[in-house]
């Protein structure tokens, strides 16, 4: 976990009492409070941050938008990057470029826009290729039932639009930018009484898969 790009904590223990409180399960964790400081905007504002903290939290995120280079196969008459080396040799961060200040502040409505159009625009892809549940055009349970059996062939994985040819699956798939996705929340939003009234009237089975 990395809090306002200045704490790190990494280890086994979650979220939750049986981590948290002490007496219940085993876990071992570190704490990283780093005194290089470095400054950068915050919500745009000017803020110090921590080296550490801010350049692991900058690579993950440039990492599930797809604004890291992409790292060919190591080779050894390849080039040698600081990367590469054990501690105490250090991994220079590109602050400045241009990937970094898109996520430099992750408060801005810039960065905001940036990390919901990256994760709506690869689900719309995923949809429209392969056999993704839930659906985010599945919005009742008769387009359900007719999703299912027009998809009932079609292995997990494997593109089932078939009107797309394979060019064109080729094409759709090279937009895909890093791992984000974001949720379906129009999955079955006709079927009114999945969400409205006494949430535990609803058949448990139906509500897991709803939700």
């Amino acid at each position: 976990m990395i809090v306002d790009d200045r704490r790190v904590i990494c280890g086994s223990a979650n979220l939750n009492d049986r981590s948290q409180k002490g007496n219940h399960d085993s876990e071992i964790a570190v704490v990283i409070e780093d005194t290089d400081m470095v400054e950068m905007t915050m919500n745009g504002k000017k803020y110090m941050a921590s080296r550490l903290a801010t350049t692991w939290r900058r690579t993950l995120m440039r990492e599930h938008l797809g604004l890291l280079p992409p790292q060919g196969p190591i080779r050894a008459d390849g080039p040698v990057t600081n990367w590469m080396h054990a501690a105490p040799i250090t991994a220079e961060y590109d602050f400045g470029s241009e990937a970094d200040r898109l996520v430099e502040d992750p408060l801005s409505l810039d960065f905001t826009r940036l990390w919901t159009e990256t994760a709506h625009g690869n689900r719309v892809i995923f949809d429209r290729i392969f056999r993704t549940w839930p659906n985010e055009t599945v919005r009742n349970w008769k387009q359900h039932s007719e999703w299912i059996k027009r998809t009932a062939d079609v292995k997990i994985g494997h593109a089932a639009n078939p009107d797309m040819t394979l060019l064109e699956i080729k094409s759709e798939l090279s937009k895909i930018r890093g791992h984000l996705v974001d949720m379906p929340l129009h999955f079955l939003e006709d079927e009114k009484w999945l969400t409205e009234g006494e949430l535990m009237a609803v058949n448990p089975v139906t509500l897991a898969i709803y939700i």
